[in-house]
């Protein structure tokens, strides 16, 4: 049985399902590092999955066989990298192995251990949904991203929450030292629903999908599925419960200052240049309309100052530096807010029409 598709085809349907691949796997998670092509009724279905994720998506050829065959990704990837673009991938399924053959050059396969791809999207329900532009969601996740958590025995803190409220959806993340916090607007909607999203399904969902896309999220308490027309993004959610982090935020002392972010961050960057390279703590002291961050090695000292509008009482905090740059990363207002409730934090806010809140402490919560 020969099945032929255009390498142009299957390298896009690969490429797409990339993310649910395990690259680096142990021998009992050898079918992770797999894929399922699946033809039938003209279309040839490409799905990865683990125990985490799956990602299916489809293209339509010209086929009267229908078929499924458990391929090595990185076989067959490698195999259509090394291929013209004009060229047919053929794959020829034999009684023992498979054959693959490529321009002037034929590769013979064994057929994996497997019979049974691991699919999990078939057996939840899932009822809840809201759609958007892909863009936007995208946005959303790139800004409270950075500050999920590494392996925290605290499973909350290791996924991001997604809280659906009426006309906006919050996307909030904490790694015990910094919390993060911004929102999109959406069609009021009768749902209010949250749930926590595993970090590496969000690293995945921004690599898989295109801008410019609409995206329906269905939504149980168990998965959540993202679906375009040609891409079905399914996750399982982290079973834990997420305390109230909107407190922590929403404090407007009367101390603040107003910063060009430009400015601020390239004062950060001269600074980081002397930082200690192991714990990289800067000291910030607001006093008579100046702000002054130093950072020292133990043998050098660095001092820089800027003019800011402030006339209440010194005030001085430590604080991690990297923290305050991976904000400044993501922020997307020229002008930001810089609140300081107490000796113990400082909330960083954009202006304008954009959402992001984010707070830097030295504690964990």
């Amino acid at each position: 049985m020969n099945i032929s598709i255009n390498k142009k085809i299957l390298i896009k349907l690969l490429k797409i399902v990339s993310g649910g691949v395990i690259k680096n796997y142990s021998s009992k998670d050898e079918i992770f590092s797999h894929i399922l092509l699946k033809i039938i009724n003209n279309k040839i279905f490409c799905i990865s999955s683990n125990d985490e994720i799956e990602i299916i998506t489809y293209d339509k050829i010209l086929s009267n066989i229908n078929i499924e065959l458990i391929l090595s990704f990185k076989t067959i990837y490698n195999i259509c990298k090394t291929s013209s673009d004009d060229s047919e991938i053929i794959i020829i399924k034999k009684i023992k192995h498979m054959e693959i053959k490529s321009e002037n050059s034929l590769f013979t396969i064994p057929y994996p251990s497997y019979n049974i791809f691991p699919i999990f999207s078939k057996y939840k329900k899932i009822k809840n949904k809201i759609s958007f532009i892909s863009n936007n969601i995208k946005m959303l996740f790139s800004k409270t991203l950075f500050s999920i958590s590494e392996n925290d025995s605290r499973c909350f803190l290791n996924g991001l929450l997604l809280e659906i409220k009426k006309d906006k959806m919050y996307a909030i993340s904490s790694d015990g030292h910094r919390l993060s916090m911004d929102s999109i607007n959406i069609k009021e909607n009768e749902i209010n629903n949250k749930f926590i999203i595993p970090k590496n399904t969000i690293y995945k969902f921004i690599n898989t999908f295109p801008n410019d896309t609409n995206i329906t999220i269905y939504f149980s308490d168990k998965y959540i599925k993202f679906l375009t027309n040609n891409i079905t993004f399914t996750s399982k959610l982290i079973n834990d419960n997420y305390p109230d982090m909107y407190k922590l935020l929403n404090n407007d002392s009367n101390k603040f200052i107003n910063l060009n972010t430009y400015i601020f961050k390239s004062a950060l960057l001269k600074t980081q240049t002397l930082c200690n390279i192991n714990n990289k703590k800067i000291k910030i002291i607001l006093n008579n309309n100046n702000m002054t961050i130093i950072a020292s090695n133990n043998i050098e000292q660095i001092i820089t100052n800027l003019k800011i509008n402030y006339e209440y009482e010194m005030f001085e905090i430590v604080l991690n530096l990297s923290y305050i740059i991976d904000i400044l990363n993501v922020i997307q207002s020229n002008i930001i807010k810089i609140i300081f409730p107490d000796e113990n934090k400082i909330i960083i806010k954009e202006t304008n029409s954009f959402n992001g809140t984010y707070l830097i402490m030295p504690y964990k919560l």
